[in-house]
C-alpha cells in the first residue's frame, strides 16, 4: 500500500449491490480504504460527512440524483470539488446527457467504461489519488 493509498478514501457508488461488492473487493485488496452508497443522495451526503478526501467512482445512471447531477452539485460547492475528484462510470456512453461531455472535460473528470477494464481503473484512481495529494 502507498502513502496515498492510505490518505484518500475510495466511495463507490453505484444502485448495483453486486458491482459495489466487486469493486469494493478488488479496492480493498489493492489497499484502498472503501465506502459505499447506492444513489446520489448518499453520495452527496458521504462526502459532505467525510474527515478524509474520497476518489469517487460515480455511476451515471442511478435513483434519486443521477451521476450528472451528483458532478454538478459538487463543482458548484467549491468545498466539496476541492476535497474529493470524480471519476464517472457509465456502460452507455450513446445515453450521457447533453453538455456532460464538456463538462467532465472542462473539470478534468475521467470517465471509466463498463464492463471494467480493472488496470484502466485502478489508473485512473491512481492519477486521480495524486491530484488530491497534491
Amino acid at each position: 500500500m502507498t502513502q496515498s493509498q492510505q490518505a484518500v478514501s475510495v466511495l463507490i457508488t453505484d444502485d448495483d449491490p453486486d458491482i459495489r461488492e466487486l469493486l469494493r473487493d478488488i479496492l480493498e485488496e489493492t489497499g484502498y480504504t472503501v465506502y459505499e452508497a447506492a444513489d446520489g443522495v448518499d453520495v452527496l451526503e458521504t462526502l459532505r460527512d467525510a474527515q478524509e478526501h474520497m476518489v469517487v467512482l460515480l455511476d451515471l445512471f442511478m435513483p434519486y440524483l443521477d451521476g450528472s447531477q451528483v458532478i454538478e452539485r459538487i463543482l458548484d460547492d467549491p468545498y466539496l470539488a476541492r476535497r474529493h475528484v470524480i471519476i464517472l462510470m457509465t456502460a452507455r456512453y450513446q445515453a450521457l446527457p447533453p453538455g456532460l461531455p464538456g463538462l467532465l472535460s472542462s473539470a478534468g473528470l475521467p470517465m471509466i467504461a463498463k464492463p471494467f477494464d480493472f488496470d484502466e481503473l485502478l489508473a485512473a484512481i491512481a492519477n486521480a489519488t495524486l491530484k488530491l495529494s497534491a
